[in-house]
């Protein structure tokens, strides 16, 4: 994580050459009184602090709107996935 919002990655392309990626999660997550969703504009990181990935695919962050002092997380696995047969597009469902 970049910046409390920004995911960047070191990938491979179909052809094993590296380059890097960038996808700006405050673009489609949202704070809902705590819990993040995806939702389009969603602005996370106006409500949000301290965020970073866990375990694989689990963004934690701490919320206002949530219980002081816990976490909340999202699935970003849920709502990203990679494209098979195009292989340097992010999809979103």
């Amino acid at each position: 994580m970049h910046d409390n919002r920004y995911l960047v990655a070191h990938c491979a392309d179909s052809q094993g050459e590296y380059k890097d990626s960038t996808i700006d999660l405050n673009l489609c997550i949202r704070n809902h009184l705590g819990l993040l969703l995806c939702a389009s504009g969603g602005n996370y990181a106006a409500s949000c602090s301290g965020c970073a990935l866990r375990s694989g695919t689990s963004m934690l962050c701490a919320c206002k709107g949530a219980p002081e002092g816990t976490h909340v997380f999202v699935d970003l696995g849920q709502y990203f996935f990679l494209r098979s047969s195009l292989p340097d597009t992010l999809w979103r469902y």
